[in-house]
């Protein structure tokens, strides 16, 4: 899966491809990020990402 030319003013979930797999992680075993500060646009983001899905 990759989110190629998505603006970086976007929020992680707001992205087509990542927005599915953070709002459904089941589908998933593990979610391995190249570069950690590519993952979220600000702490908030962060913070919701590792909270896991409301």
């Amino acid at each position: 899966m990759s989110d190629l030319d998505v603006s970086g003013t976007r929020s992680p979930f707001e992205r087509e491809n990542l927005g599915r797999a953070l709002a459904d992680p089941s589908g998933y075993d593990l979610l391995i990020f190249y570069r950690i500060d590519r993952l979220p646009r600000s702490m908030l983001d962060l913070a919701k990402i590792m909270a896991g899905p409301s």
